[in-house]
């Protein structure tokens, strides 16, 4: 794996004999699109108790004791004077392994206020904003400057009637120019950010997605569906959500042509997936990078949701990161065009069960087990770990996001040479922000 501390910083043919073949791989990207939505979906709320019975440790998994009391959430939140401050995570020494309860609940809200429009990252960012975590629209204007794209989850594109090339695009209840006007606005030193909405399908069926992979009638309805709304709204670009791209890249060709006829300077990302353990066939690869890559400005690369309750453990092992930039994009020369993938949330493992943890549920839990806390750093997967036993003896292991292992991606991206997209920016903790 490259070493990495970050301081101061073959074209798809079209043919119908090839059809069953396209079902079945069709079919299969589905059900990885219905695994990796069922991992990101948002659970209910959740409290756990410790007993104090920590699992082992060996050399290659080192714990420390969660240090400091008192402070919680609000006082953590008091201290933060409002937010801003004139110190970084790097000038308070807060970037390391050794990570403590207490130390996070006085210190995550706070971050410099003074750097929040001074990007600290070198590449492009595209970052996430959710109408379910409403917090990120704020984190979104309040550090602009720090993020080149921010995407709004707005658009959902269902079928209508089988068969035919109608589509129904739902989400346009949420658009807030307000806040896009805010979004927009320069900073103190001339930075702008861009706003390009996600748009997902939903609902298709394999019998909807097959004549959208393969009749240019119904390719050309959706292109100009999306299109057109993004001309009406005055967006900047748009992300596109599908899986399947790389067995069905005749839908994203259709699209950009008709975004680069109708405004040429609206930009393309695509959100593929990453190399998925469950799969025996990788969804997209990199003959369908190299194929698209003429098609789409921005590859959104989706490398977490690693771990599942069958097999528990980190949300995006480094070393994966890494194999998966490099399977898609092994030359230094095209590699700039993937945005790669870093989660602001994590995840709970308790016996068969998992559950996904934003930062009030995190935060939460760490108020309420404080002094019985201990933190691991995973150094394969270079993340921190909670590992504990439940009130009833279940082993439970949780997976959140800290701003070592955040530090730690985003010095690996720089030394790739590739881009972060963050999913996204409302399940994180303020001070994550210092560090891009």
């Amino acid at each position: 794996m490259v070493a990495h501390d970050r301081r101061r910083r073959r074209r798809p043919t079209q043919r119908l004999h090839h059809t069953v073949r396209l079902v079945l791989l069709i079919a299969a990207a589905i059900g990885l699109y219905v695994l990796i939505a069922a991992a990101a979906a948002h659970g209910g709320a959740w409290a756990y108790q410790l007993d104090l019975q920590n699992d082992n440790s060996d050399d290659n998994n080192v714990f420390f004791d969660a240090g400091g009391g008192g402070g919680g959430v609000a006082a953590g939140a008091a201290a933060a004077g409002g937010g801003g401050g004139t110190l970084s995570v790097f000038d308070r020494d807060l970037v390391k392994k050794r990570v403590s309860a207490g130390e996070i609940l006085r210190e995550h809200a706070k971050y410099s206020k003074s750097g929040a429009s001074v990007p600290g990252f070198n590449e492009r960012s595209l970052v996430y904003v959710t109408p379910w975590n409403n917090h990120g629209y704020d984190v979104a204007k309040m550090f602009r400057g720090k993020f080149t794209h921010v995407s709004p989850v707005w658009y959902n594109i269902h079928p209508t009637e089988p068969g035919k090339p109608v589509y129904k695009l739902q989400g346009g209840h949420d658009v807030d120019k307000d806040w896009i006007a805010d979004v927009r606005a320069p900073t103190a030193n001339g930075k702008r950010a861009k706003v390009v909405p996600r748009f997902i399908l939903q609902e298709f069926t394999r019998d909807d997605i097959l004549p959208l992979a393969t009749t240019p009638t119904h390719q050309k309805a959706l292109a100009d569906l999306i299109v057109g709304e993004c001309v009406a709204q005055g967006f900047d670009g748009f992300v596109f959500e599908l899986h399947v791209a790389g067995h069905a890249p005749d839908i994203v060709v259709q699209i950009s042509k008709a975004a680069r006829a109708r405004s040429p300077a609206l930009e393309f990302f695509l959100v593929v997936p990453p190399d998925n353990p469950r799969l025996e066939q990788n969804v997209f690869e990199h003959r369908h990078f190299e194929y698209l890559k003429d098609y789409v400005d921005r590859f959104s690369l989706m490398t977490y949701d690693y771990s599942d309750p069958n097999r528990p453990g980190p949300n995006s092992p480094i070393d994966w990161i890494q194999s998966n930039v490099l399977r898609l994009s092994p030359e230094m020369e095209d590699r700039s065009r993937l945005l790669v993938g870093t989660n602001m949330y994590g995840n709970l493992f308790v016996g068969d069960q998992g559950e996904t943890v934003v930062a009030s549920t995190y935060l939460d839990f760490l108020q309420r087990n404080e002094n019985g806390i201990k933190f691991r750093w995973d150094k394969e997967s270079e993340e921190h770990v909670i590992e504990f036993r439940t009130g009833e003896g279940a082993r439970a292991e949780l997976w959140y996001p800290t701003l070592k292992s955040v530090d730690q991606r985003l010095s690996l991206f720089e030394e790739l040479g590739v881009g972060v997209s963050v999913w996204e920016i409302g399940q994180g903790l303020d001070y994550f922000y210092d560090l891009f």
